[in-house]
Protein backbone atom coordinates (compact mmCIF):
# COMPACT_ATOMS: atom_id res chain seq x y z
CA UNK A 1 0.00 0.00 0.00
CA UNK A 2 3.10 2.43 1.11
CA UNK A 3 4.74 1.59 -2.03
CA UNK A 4 1.71 2.50 -4.84
CA UNK A 5 0.66 5.47 -2.60
CA UNK A 6 4.45 6.67 -3.19
CA UNK A 7 4.36 6.11 -7.08
CA UNK A 8 1.02 7.67 -7.01
CA UNK A 9 2.74 10.54 -6.14
CA UNK A 10 5.98 10.25 -8.03
CA UNK A 11 3.75 9.73 -11.36
CA UNK A 12 1.81 12.94 -10.24
CA UNK A 13 5.07 15.14 -9.27
CA UNK A 14 6.47 14.64 -12.86
CA UNK A 15 3.07 14.60 -14.80
CA UNK A 16 2.93 18.33 -13.43
CA UNK A 17 6.37 18.93 -14.37
CA UNK A 18 6.53 17.38 -17.53
CA UNK A 19 2.94 19.78 -18.41
CA UNK A 20 3.89 22.70 -16.75
CA UNK A 21 7.36 22.80 -18.95
CA UNK A 22 5.66 22.49 -22.23
CA UNK A 23 6.95 25.68 -24.11
CA UNK A 24 4.16 25.43 -27.30
CA UNK A 25 3.06 29.09 -27.01
CA UNK A 26 5.30 31.60 -25.66
CA UNK A 27 6.14 35.45 -26.61
CA UNK A 28 10.38 35.67 -26.29
CA UNK A 29 11.33 38.27 -24.08
CA UNK A 30 13.73 40.31 -25.91
CA UNK A 31 14.06 43.85 -24.11
CA UNK A 32 14.58 45.28 -27.61
CA UNK A 33 11.81 43.57 -29.40
CA UNK A 34 8.23 42.21 -27.80
CA UNK A 35 7.59 41.29 -31.61
CA UNK A 36 8.76 37.62 -31.70
CA UNK A 37 6.76 34.53 -30.75
CA UNK A 38 7.20 30.92 -30.25
CA UNK A 39 4.07 29.34 -31.55
CA UNK A 40 3.17 26.80 -33.63
CA UNK A 41 -0.49 26.74 -33.49
CA UNK A 42 0.03 30.46 -34.93
CA UNK A 43 2.85 29.29 -37.04
CA UNK A 44 1.09 26.83 -38.79
CA UNK A 45 -2.28 28.93 -39.48
CA UNK A 46 -0.09 32.05 -41.22
CA UNK A 47 1.24 29.66 -43.54
CA UNK A 48 -2.43 28.37 -44.69
CA UNK A 49 -3.51 32.13 -44.59
CA UNK A 50 -0.70 33.01 -46.93
CA UNK A 51 -1.74 30.54 -49.87
CA UNK A 52 -5.43 31.74 -49.25
CA UNK A 53 -7.10 34.24 -51.37
CA UNK A 54 -8.26 36.08 -48.31
CA UNK A 55 -4.95 37.80 -47.97
CA UNK A 56 -5.54 41.57 -48.73
CA UNK A 57 -2.03 42.85 -47.43
CA UNK A 58 1.11 42.27 -48.51
CA UNK A 59 4.70 43.03 -47.57
CA UNK A 60 8.17 41.95 -49.55
CA UNK A 61 11.32 40.70 -47.75
CA UNK A 62 13.41 43.21 -49.33
CA UNK A 63 17.09 41.87 -47.47
CA UNK A 64 17.99 39.55 -44.42
CA UNK A 65 21.41 39.74 -43.27
CA UNK A 66 23.02 37.37 -39.89
CA UNK A 67 25.96 38.92 -37.97
CA UNK A 68 27.15 37.64 -34.46
CA UNK A 69 23.99 35.76 -33.89
CA UNK A 70 22.03 38.96 -34.80
CA UNK A 71 19.29 38.22 -37.86
CA UNK A 72 18.41 41.54 -39.30
CA UNK A 73 15.05 41.61 -41.95
CA UNK A 74 14.64 44.39 -43.84
CA UNK A 75 10.46 44.92 -45.06
CA UNK A 76 8.76 46.76 -47.81
CA UNK A 77 5.00 47.60 -46.25
CA UNK A 78 2.38 49.50 -45.10
CA UNK A 79 1.53 50.55 -41.87
CA UNK A 80 4.12 50.46 -38.62
CA UNK A 81 6.87 48.19 -37.68
CA UNK A 82 4.57 47.30 -34.58
CA UNK A 83 2.21 45.29 -36.91
CA UNK A 84 4.82 42.71 -37.95
CA UNK A 85 5.86 39.69 -35.88
CA UNK A 86 8.02 37.13 -35.82
CA UNK A 87 6.73 33.91 -35.76
CA UNK A 88 9.11 30.69 -34.60
CA UNK A 89 7.25 27.37 -34.40
CA UNK A 90 10.39 25.94 -32.13
CA UNK A 91 11.15 23.07 -34.81
CA UNK A 92 14.81 22.37 -35.34
CA UNK A 93 15.12 20.22 -38.51
CA UNK A 94 18.84 18.58 -36.93
CA UNK A 95 20.38 18.28 -40.59
CA UNK A 96 23.99 19.47 -41.41
CA UNK A 97 23.54 22.20 -40.60
CA UNK A 98 20.67 22.99 -38.69
CA UNK A 99 17.74 24.41 -40.31
CA UNK A 100 14.92 26.99 -38.90
CA UNK A 101 11.69 28.38 -40.10
CA UNK A 102 10.84 31.67 -38.83
CA UNK A 103 7.29 33.19 -40.55
CA UNK A 104 7.08 37.42 -41.01
CA UNK A 105 3.02 37.50 -39.78
CA UNK A 106 1.33 40.82 -40.57
CA UNK A 107 -1.30 41.73 -38.05
CA UNK A 108 -3.18 45.50 -39.11
CA UNK A 109 -6.28 45.46 -36.67
CA UNK A 110 -9.16 45.77 -38.87
CA UNK A 111 -9.98 49.26 -38.48
CA UNK A 112 -7.08 50.53 -38.73
CA UNK A 113 -6.33 52.51 -41.34
CA UNK A 114 -2.74 53.39 -43.17
CA UNK A 115 -1.70 55.60 -45.98
CA UNK A 116 -1.27 54.10 -49.64
CA UNK A 117 2.61 54.67 -49.59
CA UNK A 118 4.92 51.62 -48.49
CA UNK A 119 7.56 51.91 -45.63
CA UNK A 120 10.42 49.49 -44.84
CA UNK A 121 10.84 48.43 -42.04
CA UNK A 122 13.47 46.75 -39.86
CA UNK A 123 13.24 43.72 -37.93
CA UNK A 124 15.72 42.21 -35.36
CA UNK A 125 15.79 38.30 -34.11
CA UNK A 126 18.35 37.63 -31.38
CA UNK A 127 19.02 33.90 -32.95
CA UNK A 128 21.76 33.28 -29.66
CA UNK A 129 18.43 33.97 -27.72
CA UNK A 130 15.71 32.26 -29.75
CA UNK A 131 17.55 29.06 -30.19
CA UNK A 132 19.74 29.34 -27.16
CA UNK A 133 23.45 30.57 -26.10
CA UNK A 134 25.09 27.94 -27.76
CA UNK A 135 23.99 28.67 -30.86
CA UNK A 136 26.67 29.64 -33.90
CA UNK A 137 26.00 31.28 -37.17
CA UNK A 138 27.97 28.38 -38.98
CA UNK A 139 25.55 25.91 -37.65
CA UNK A 140 22.53 27.14 -38.85
CA UNK A 141 19.92 27.78 -42.09
CA UNK A 142 17.77 30.09 -41.62
CA UNK A 143 14.15 30.25 -44.16
CA UNK A 144 12.94 33.57 -43.36
CA UNK A 145 9.15 32.96 -44.71
CA UNK A 146 6.89 35.64 -46.14
CA UNK A 147 3.75 35.88 -44.01
CA UNK A 148 1.37 37.71 -47.04
CA UNK A 149 2.62 35.70 -49.68
CA UNK A 150 4.99 32.78 -50.97
CA UNK A 151 8.05 34.76 -51.50
CA UNK A 152 11.04 33.16 -49.07
CA UNK A 153 14.52 34.30 -48.05
CA UNK A 154 16.70 31.47 -47.36
CA UNK A 155 20.32 32.68 -45.62
CA UNK A 156 22.79 29.98 -45.45
CA UNK A 157 25.64 29.40 -42.46
CA UNK A 158 28.30 31.60 -44.69
CA UNK A 159 25.52 34.33 -45.52
CA UNK A 160 24.81 33.59 -48.57
CA UNK A 161 20.73 34.72 -49.18
CA UNK A 162 18.82 32.88 -51.78
CA UNK A 163 15.34 33.87 -52.90
CA UNK A 164 12.79 30.96 -52.45
CA UNK A 165 9.48 31.27 -54.49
Amino acid sequence: MKTRLIFVIVSFVLAHFFISCSKDKEVITDPENQQILKDKTLFDSYMKARTSATQTSYFELKEIKRENGILTIKILGDCDKEHYKVVWDGAVMESFPMQINLLIAYNRPKDLVCDASLHEHTLEVNLKELIGHDFKDSDYIIHVLNGSQEKDKTIDPNGTVTDKK
